[in-house]
């Protein structure tokens, strides 16, 4: 199984808090007005795949890791 690691880019994030909304408990705001992840700790796939679909610009993704 390949370990992936799930990522906001800090350059097209604009700051909707859909992920907020949809997982406070690992998606918070920082100082710019940009998303940022706390934790992926209980995220499922599931709720990984409602992240990354529910963000309007596509700033959520998942990456390999190295």
């Amino acid at each position: 199984m390949e370990k992936k690691n799930l990522k906001v880019d800090q350059k097209i994030c604009i700051g909707c808090m859909l992920c907020n909304q949809i997982a406070s408990a690992n998606f918070s705001i920082n100082d710019d007005g940009k998303a940022i992840i706390k934790s992926s700790k209980n995220l499922d796939e599931k709720k990984i795949k409602q992240l990354i679909d529910a963000c309007p610009v596509s700033a959520i993704k998942e990456e390999l890791c190295s």
